[in-house]
């Protein structure tokens, strides 16, 4: 290998060394599946070892992962959305579903298996959003980006990710409305 293909492999071993683990983490909250996501965190590191060239420090390095990443899954969700579409054609499907309220004393194990549902509804109302929205919530809410992050990592101006991450909440707030009736 040339001294130039000697760099890049040590610059991709230092951004596999500090952002590894950070990518995984925000793919598995992408697609929430361990398999997916240690799929997807290759295909980033193998995209961004072949953009090294390309990449132009506008960006800080993880920001140019993170959107790489983010481009990646979405490439999952429209591929699975594709397949799901043919899978499913002339099914019906029932939209009821029962909601329990959650037991003010956690420490039962009533309420541990009622936090654990709630816990499943919630990553379930995150993983049926669009992926747009489902994106800038996960960015948002779990990763802790601030917009411009988002707006750098998506492609979107500042204002369209908060209207995304404001319709993303209304939509899981809709989901989780029977809890928090019980709350009231």
């Amino acid at each position: 290998m040339d001294g130039r293909g000697d760099a890049r492999t040590r610059q991709l071993e230092r951004l596999l060394e500090l952002y590894e683990k950070r990518i995984y983490s925000l793919l598995y909250r992408l697609v929430g599946n361990r398999e997916d996501a240690a799929d997807l965190t290759q295909e980033t590191f193998l995209k961004a070892f072949q953009a090294l060239e390309q990449f132009r420090r506008e960006a800080a390095e993880y920001t140019w992962l993170a959107r790489i990443a983010v481009n990646s899954a979405k490439n999952r969700f429209r591929a699975k959305d594709r397949r799901r579409r043919v899978e499913v054609d002339g099914l019906d499907f029932s939209e009821s579903e029962e909601y329990v309220e959650v037991a003010d004393e956690p420490s039962t194990p009533q309420a541990v298996l009622l936090a654990r549902e709630l816990g499943e509804t919630i990553e379930s109302a995150i993983g049926g959003l669009p992926d747009e929205l489902r994106v800038a919530i996960v960015l948002r809410d779990i990763e802790g980006y601030s917009y411009k992050e988002i707006a750098d990592v998506t492609g979107a101006s500042i204002e369209n990710v908060k209207t995304r991450i404001f319709r993303g909440r209304s939509r899981i707030r809709r989901v989780l409305e029977p809890y928090l009736r019980g709350d009231e």
